[in-house]
């Protein structure tokens, strides 16, 4: 026998014995998580639905990610029904990092491509809806016909408060032996779901609300344990919420979609806007030169993932390339949270007389990324000019910019 010829067969049967185990080891972890779906009610819309193939877009924050779930997989986008349905989730892991819809308003194109979708879920409650109609626009004119639902959640960290009238993000606790009641933030929600409605309406699309009890502990069941994220069962709640919808558009007991009056088509809403949009805070990778006192650098790791900003401890400058033959609304994405960042100057424009005061202060120990529009960007290289104007624990931090073609076009 050959020594060679042995050798290579060896090597060959190793690789076959490394490989077998690697994929009968990923079979056996998947296999291993369990069904997330036990609710009677939910598995019968889904049967009901069963002959019906969505394409479904999920836009959101780190709930509709499936964070604090068991796998990502079972948040209420991938569970509406047939295995054989097509989910793109566009949820964010809970990394400290919460956008609201400023990110997609601005950057839809970037993450739908040329992508169809029939459903479209969208949840922005917890995180911010700062640029909420831009993005119903862009996608009823991307997407004439697709079913939009809103979901619309509440935070138990924000909405119940103790016998000392504190909420427990306030007191930094959540003792489920405290009495609780539903405080100043329940009517805030509601509020806010009241403005939604009339926002959805415009635009063709429906409404789900997470249920919410009379008594606080009632509720509780809908929240994993940190009193945020929803917990299984609080994803299936949705899941069946939404099918109830889907039921009522796919029987005609629901309104049909209201048909935006520019359809869309292969001129409109689509790539061919080349809209500009770099957004680094999950990679690093920033495609824009910039100087002065402002570096890369990483600012978190949560759960794994890392967060990535260009910081600014002192003046310096962004130098941003305008593809466009016109000038085009320039938006700034940066992090805010309570007491974290300071207030910043922001020139552009020509011999950067457009002045612009950025806060980056808000009610919340969370970290948020928000956007701004700060000014236009001409033909040609831009240079974006920010200036600190106060000290604080953490420094300004930039995120990403768009360029926004769309924007000109609906306003």
């Amino acid at each position: 026998r050959n020594p060679k010829t042995m050798a290579v067969k060896y090597v060959l049967g190793s690789l076959a014995v490394i490989i077998f185990f690697v994929l009968y080891n990923s079979y056996t972890q998947l296999a291993a998580i369990p069904s997330p779906v036990s609710n009677e009610n939910l598995l019968a819309l889904q049967k009901s639905l069963g002959h019906r193939q969505f394409k479904i877009l999920s836009l959101g924050g780190s709930t509709t990610w499936g964070t604090m779930l068991q796998h990502p997989t079972h948040s209420y986008p991938y569970i509406l029904g047939s295995p054989s349905n097509k989910v793109t989730n566009d949820g964010f892991h809970a990394t400290g990092l919460f956008t609201g819809s400023s990110y997609p308003s601005l950057c839809i194109e970037r993450i739908v491509g040329r992508k169809k979708f029939d459903v479209i879920l969208l949840e922005f409650s917890l995180d911010g809806h700062d640029g909420l109609e831009l993005l119903l626009k862009r996608l009823r004119l991307r997407y004439p016909e697709a079913t939009i639902v809103y979901v619309h959640l509440y935070s138990l960290l924000t909405d119940i408060v103790d016998d000392a009238g504190k909420t427990p993000e306030e007191a930094a606790d959540t003792d489920a032996s405290k009495d609780y009641r539903w405080g100043y933030g329940e009517r805030i929600s509601k509020a806010v779901y009241s403005d939604l409605s009339l926002l959805l309406t415009k635009y063709g699309g429906f409404m789900y609300s997470l249920p919410r009890m009379a008594d606080v502990v009632d509720s509780m069941y809908l929240f994993s344990e940190d009193w945020h994220h929803l917990s299984q069962e609080g994803h299936n709640t949705v899941a069946e919420g939404v099918l109830s919808i889907l039921k009522e558009v796919s029987s005609g007991a629901a309104p049909a979609t209201v048909r935006p009056e520019h359809a869309w088509d292969d001129s409109f809403g689509t790539l061919d806007n080349k809209d500009q949009c770099a957004v680094w805070f999950s990679d690093g990778k920033n495609p824009y030169q910039f100087k002065g006192i402002a570096q890369m650098a990483q600012f978190g790791t949560v759960l794994g993932s890392e967060e990535y900003a260009i910081e600014f401890k002192g003046p310096g400058s962004v130098y941003i390339e305008n593809k466009l033959p016109i000038a085009v609304p320039l938006y700034m994405f940066y992090m805010t949270k309570a007491e974290e960042y300071p207030f910043v100057e922001v020139s552009t424009g020509e011999d950067h007389k457009d002045v612009k005061i950025i806060d980056p202060i808000i009610q919340t120990s969370r970290d948020i990324m928000k956007s701004e529009k700060i000014g236009y960007a001409e033909p040609g290289r831009n240079e974006i000019i920010i200036k600190p104007v106060m000290e604080t624990p953490s420094p300004f931090r930039v995120t990403g910019f768009a360029l926004c073609e769309a924007c000109l076009q609906m306003q």
